[in-house]
């Protein structure tokens, strides 16, 4: 394997199943998301753990991806779109801290509760999973990564109003929709 392979050649070999080109792409690209993430995040820790999760989504959606297109660039579109998730998450619950008085926090589950969780949980996850592919990524990319309806318009290039009606088909089929 030869190190001075194009990305267009690299995704295609990986897309035919020789997943020892992955691990090529991760080599090229993970030091220079790393070094941005860190400058952004401030953070060693969550910057790896962020661009592990860059990777990841890469390896979930090869089949998506178009080895002729600007890989370099959908790199640094998902970095940038996690570094934006990861900043909400953290003031969504910075600010649920600040303006949620003790007595409206809730008391540590025990057992049985935690047991009930988890089973909610996975039902949840096994419901999403069961979506059709595209209305499955519109769900996850409002619900999991709190994406804006007009970002993921932008970010799958669709219009908003198709990325509302996903959603709304997504609760519909997940039974907490309107019928």
């Amino acid at each position: 394997m030869k190190q001075h392979l194009t990305d267009i050649e690299i995704l295609t070999c990986w897309k035919e199943g020789d997943n020892k080109y992955f691990n090529l792409l991760y080599k090229r690209y993970f030091t220079s998301l790393l070094s941005i993430a860190i400058k952004k995040l401030k953070s060693v820790e969550i910057a790896k753990e962020i661009v592990q999760d860059v990777f990841l989504e890469v390896y979930l959606h090869q089949e998506s991806i178009d080895p002729a297109g600007n890989f370099k660039g959908y790199l640094f579109t998902i970095l940038q779109r996690k570094i934006i998730s990861h900043y909400r998450k953290e003031l969504s619950k910075q600010l649920r801290q600040e303006h949620a008085p003790e007595h409206f926090q809730s008391p540590p589950l025990d057992a049985s509760e935690q047991l009930e969780f988890k089973e909610l949980q996975q039902q949840i996850i096994n419901r999403v999973n069961k979506l059709p592919k595209q209305c499955k990524t519109v769900f996850e990319l409002s619900r999991y990564e709190m994406l804006s309806h007009k970002e993921i318009a932008a970010y799958l290039n669709i219009s908003t109003n198709t990325v509302e009606q996903h959603i709304r088909k997504a609760l519909r089929r997940m039974g907490w929709g309107r019928e």
